[in-house]
């Protein structure tokens, strides 16, 4: 299960246009008791994804992503890519299913560029 916006302890995700993300301890949804179980009690790996936007569709990219609750942060870069996100996902959770369902399909997107992470020290 990949994990909803907003979570990241690092910093608050970046706004998509009239968007907000949701404050920590308001929120009592049931995705939200069931994101915090999530992390209390399974290994979960940040992978950061880079996408790349057809021109002038990235606020509308962004605004999807956040709908659909994919990114815990995302940012706007330069460069060969647009966005960058970052997604939690469980241990032994098929990033590429993650991604190729809820993040490519995205009208606007062009490429994508998964960055899987490791715990080295």
């Amino acid at each position: 299960m990949f994990v909803a916006s907003g979570l990241s302890a690092d910093a608050p995700p970046v706004k998509a246009a009239g968007m907000r993300p949701p404050v920590a301890g308001v929120d009592k949804s049931p995705r939200r008791a069931e994101i915090t179980t999530l992390f209390r009690g399974n290994q979960m790996r940040a992978v950061f994804v880079q996408l790349q936007c057809m021109p002038g569709k990235t606020y509308e990219v962004a605004d999807t992503l956040f709908e659909r609750e994919v990114a815990s942060e995302l940012y706007s870069t330069s460069g060969e890519y647009d966005l960058l996100m970052k997604v939690y996902v469980k241990d032994g959770e098929d990033i590429g299913r993650i991604v190729n369902e809820h993040i490519a399909d995205i009208p606007g997107i062009v490429r994508t560029l998964t960055t899987l992470t490791f715990k080295a020290f």
